[in-house]
């Protein structure tokens, strides 16, 4: 898979970044394009960061039918995000509530999560078959974030299984 890391410049004391990598699951099938971000911790500075992601080659680069994943913590307790990449992007929401409410599951801190900080996107021909949070002991050890963790049908893209 092809791989690159980029630090959205914004006026943060920490680091923050977004890794993309494209990763080939069918022969003469276009790949399935992951983008990993952590996102700063103001408003402010999340929505610089996500217009900058917007703007770079990466990712306004995929066409809308390439299947696509925009997930990690995106630290945004009051889902402002939500409309951007639903509305702006088209991508669905995996970690909202299936009721249609735009409450996310709730990941964090990881003893006692009450915070919806972290989320998945997509959209493409991928289809969401399930999705939770892992509340593995070692899971709330390795972290103050509770993992996500989706599961994907490949819709129009068709069985991943390799002939005998």
């Amino acid at each position: 898979p092809n791989a690159s890391s980029r630090s959205p410049p914004a006026r943060s004391w920490i680091r923050r970044g977004c890794q993309h990598t494209s990763v080939l699951l069918k022969e003469g099938a276009p790949p399935l394009e992951i983008f990993n971000l952590h996102l700063g911790l103001s408003a402010r500075e999340r929505q610089k960061q996500v217009d900058l992601l917007a703007r770079s080659s990466e990712f306004s680069g995929v066409d809308e039918h390439t299947p696509m994943l925009v997930g990690g913590d995106f630290n945004d307790w009051r889902s402002l995000l939500w409309p951007v990449f639903t509305n702006g992007h088209g991508f669905q929401s995996a970690t909202d509530s299936k009721t249609g409410r735009r409450r996310a599951l709730a990941t964090y801190p990881s003893f006692s999560p009450q915070g919806a900080l972290d989320r998945i996107y997509f959209r493409g021909p991928l289809r969401l078959s399930g999705v939770h949070r892992c509340r593995l002991q070692v899971a709330r050890v390795a972290s103050d974030h509770l993992p996500v963790m989706a599961e994907f049908d490949l819709g129009s893209m068709g069985s991943l299984s390799r002939p005998s």
